[in-house]
């Protein structure tokens, strides 16, 4: 591991980044990247901070790649960073660090709805928007309108709903 300190401040360095990206790439194909535009895109949310560019960027589609993505971080001492619908208003999807950015957009699905218990299991990227979608037909609702004023493009996924709760 590179780093002496949980919260170092040292930035990977480019070998690190590449034998990363060759260990990700290898478990998640073309569904990691560093690609300057995707990295940029994830440096920052709706906050005023400065942008904090990741280093690289995975798309899992389950809860296992996201284990195989944690394993490659430890073993490389790198940061993580989950990004979600990119709504950040506390400034929490920057990577000041560098390290690897975990988009969960392509985790949307809802893993259980239960009208009896009034309540969804979802996975960590479903939107607002594919929540009622999964959930219509079921007597169950969420916050249809009442989050408009905050969330006017229906961007937010119910995660970022409830914390602002």
């Amino acid at each position: 591991m590179i780093f002496n300190t949980p919260m170092s401040t040292i930035k990977p360095s480019q070998p690190i980044i590449a034998s990363a990206l060759a260990d990700l790439g290898s478990r998640l194909g073309d569904r990691v990247t560093v690609a300057e535009v995707v990295r940029e895109h994830h440096s920052h949310g709706e906050s005023t901070h400065p942008p904090a560019l990741p280093d690289l960027v995975c798309f899992p589609k389950n809860t296992q790649e996201v284990s195989e993505i944690l394993r490659v971080s430890a073993r490389y001492g790198l940061p993580v960073v989950p990004f979600g619908a990119g709504t950040s208003l506390e400034g929490h999807v920057h990577a000041v660090r560098g390290g690897i950015c975990i988009d969960m957009r392509r985790m949307n699905r809802a893993l259980r709805i239960s009208a009896a218990d009034m309540d969804v299991t979802v996975e960590a990227g479903m939107s607002r928007t594919q929540l009622v979608k999964a959930i219509e037909n079921t007597g169950l609702t969420f916050l249809r309108n009442i989050k408009r004023a905050l969330d006017p493009e229906n961007r937010m996924n119910p995660g970022k709903i409830v914390d602002l709760d």
